[in-house]
């Protein structure tokens, strides 16, 4: 966003140009999201989280030397496919990984790390304001490349996922990966056995995919994701995120310089929150954060911003917005890439989870796209009191329709779907309560030496049973 002013002035684009340029990025992040599901289920999650870095090296390089604008536009459209991409495997490897009761912090890093990515553009966009047109947007965007190469240097010694890895028939690599990802002894024979038995009931099915997507539990699990998709879309987040410049703009601030620095507070808030809300989500759960948090920006909107615009009222507008991406950060950020994860099972959680990201920028670039229309028709106030209503009424949606997935195994959720989703939204709190003293007297015995050897027994008895099925 701090590159745009710079943008337009050296290549000399008009307002629809800038708008294109704006929603490439988008518009293939969209079309990588079901490519890279699909792969993803053939190659592996770790080895689509590579090329995805490496496409994502290669267009942000593209922008920075780009020498017209139409090389300006191939870079975008080029960064915003391995970002779709790497964003539709990144949530699946980390819920696939990740121990049960701390599935939800490691799942909400990648909201973690994306708004400390924008903290990081903030800041730079500050510091090269003196450079000018066209070194600031260049050195931006050739900063952009960093983390990919980061990524692309550690992922050689990452694990893959073990879920993965069994789907394949490689029963020894996938318990090597669920221990080096540091999941306690007992619990790797736990999910080893309930993926087994979720494997062997899968393959039992003469109809494969089209037997699964026949199935009520299946549209159960695409209406969750579509339900978030429509929370998050709807609550105005992205149209508050690139257009608070012109937001504050609009209420009397014309500094550039005091323009960038309150950019570059709003994004250090939105990070802490963001930190917060993964701090929290495995304690509180899913819902609660997620209720919270459409609450938060309806009031946020109704209460801050939209006075503020109405005012002219810089302060208020300031606090809108900020109060407003902190809300979004403290719960629907984060629980979105954590559930559309949880509540697929594993033969199509590639698949429906990059789906669900692509209906999410689907929509998403709908809404930005048809911003500027609705502000020539409801005024920008009237605009973001709409977006405040739908947060408002997002609270319902999550209550009646999205359950708690915290405590359960990415197994044990799947064999729930077949519950209503409206029991397991009311018994979600509840349940996640005495999940969690279970879990903590669960933690307990298991640092008594022999005091499980009848049930071990079981379990390795269960567990050759079912190798020998998956295998046949």
């Amino acid at each position: 966003g701090a590159a745009l002013d710079s943008i337009r002035s050296f290549f000399h684009v008009s307002e629809s140009e800038m708008g294109w340029l704006v929603a490439i990025f988008t518009l293939f992040s969209v079309i990588a999201c079901p490519i890279s599901g699909l792969l993803g289920d053939f190659f592996g999650r770790k080895t689509m989280l590579g090329a995805a870095s490496v496409i994502a090296a290669c267009g942000t390089l593209l922008c920075a030397a780009a020498t017209s604008y139409t090389v300006l536009v191939a870079g975008r459209a080029i960064t915003g496919f391995g970002v779709g991409a790497g964003i539709a495997q990144a949530p699946i490897y980390l819920a696939e990984l990740a121990p049960v009761h701390e599935r939800g912090f490691h799942s909400t890093q990648i909201e973690v790390y994306l708004n400390f990515g924008m903290v990081l553009g903030f800041v730079t966009g500050l510091l090269t304001v003196r450079l000018g047109s066209p070194m600031d947007f260049r050195v931006m965007c050739g900063l952009g490349v960093l983390p990919t190469l980061f990524l692309m240097a550690l992922l050689p010694q990452a694990p893959e996922s073990p879920r993965w890895l069994l789907s394949r028939g490689l029963d020894s690599e996938a318990r090597n990966a669920l221990h080096s990802a540091g999941v306690p002894e007992q619990e790797a024979q736990q999910t080893m056995l309930e993926m087994r038995r979720e494997l062997a009931e899968e393959q039992r099915t003469s109809w494969g995919l089209l037997q699964h997507l026949s199935e009520t539990a299946t549209y159960q699990s695409f209406a969750v994701t579509i339900g978030l998709s429509i929370c998050v879309a709807f609550s105005g987040v992205d149209v508050i995120t690139y257009y608070s410049g012109a937001l504050l703009q609009a209420s009397g601030l014309d500094d550039e310089t005091d323009l960038r620095c309150c950019l570059v507070l709003m994004g250090i808030i939105k990070t802490f929150m963001v930190v917060l809300g993964s701090l929290t989500i495995d304690i509180v759960g899913r819902r609660p954060l997620l209720m919270a948090s459409c609450a938060g920006m309806s009031c946020a909107g109704f209460l801050l911003l939209v006075p503020g615009l109405c005012s002219r009222y810089v302060p208020f507008t300031l606090a809108g917005i900020m109060s407003s991406l902190g809300c979004f950060g403290f719960g629907l950020g984060p629980s979105y890439y954590t559930m559309i994860s949880e509540v697929w099972p594993t033969h199509m959680r590639s698949a429906g989870s990059s789906w669900s990201n692509a209906v999410t920028n689907i929509l998403s670039c709908m809404i930005q796209c048809s911003f500027y229309t609705a502000v020539q028709f409801m005024s920008l106030a009237g605009t973001i009191s709409l977006f405040a209503a739908c947060s408002m009424l997002s609270v319902f949606l999550v209550h009646y329709t999205i359950p708690e997935t915290s405590g359960r195994s990415l197994e044990e959720i799947n064999s729930t779907r077949r519950q209503s989703l409206v029991d397991l939204s009311l018994q979600g709190v509840g349940e996640l309560s005495r999940r969690q003293s279970q879990a903590a007297v669960f933690s307990a015995q298991s640092w008594q030496p022999g005091s499980h050897s009848a049930a071990w027994q079981q379990h390795t008895s269960d567990e050759e049973h079912l190798t020998q099925l998956h295998k046949r």
